[in-house]
């Protein structure tokens, strides 16, 4: 087979140009597939905040029960700040899109609080 000089660069060019346009596909869909996940994720953040609050809330209402049961009632009221807060942010969640396990999880700490703040009045 004899390729005449024109023929050559006619065939590279055109395999170059496959592979030009081939690799900008490829890119493209992986910047597509970059911007969906990062548009997931930023969704997600304040659902991520509002679980840290909540986590945060719970830990010191818990760190402040302690307190009650050795004794020590000065923190009544701080206690009862973080109850208030800890309902608003439980009532906040559950405007969120959960799963199932989530909503059995938030559903078992109500339970759960509810009873620590019963446990509590019963002290006071």
């Amino acid at each position: 087979m004899n390729l005449t000089i024109g023929k050559k660069l006619s065939i590279s060019t055109v395999i170059t140009l496959s592979l030009l346009i081939t690799l900008s596909t490829v890119a493209y869909l992986s910047l597509l597939q970059i911007r969906n996940t990062s548009d997931r994720a930023m969704s997600l953040l304040p659902e991520a905040a509002k679980m840290e609050q909540l986590q945060f809330t719970l830990a010191e209402a818990l760190k402040i029960n302690d307190f009650f049961v050795s004794g020590d009632l000065g923190k009544k009221e701080s206690f009862e700040l973080s109850a208030l807060a800890m309902g608003e942010l439980m009532e906040s969640l559950e405007k969120l899109e959960l799963t199932a396990e989530e909503k059995t999880v938030l559903a078992r700490m109500k339970k759960e609080f509810g009873l620590l703040r019963e446990k509590t009045r019963q002290i006071f």
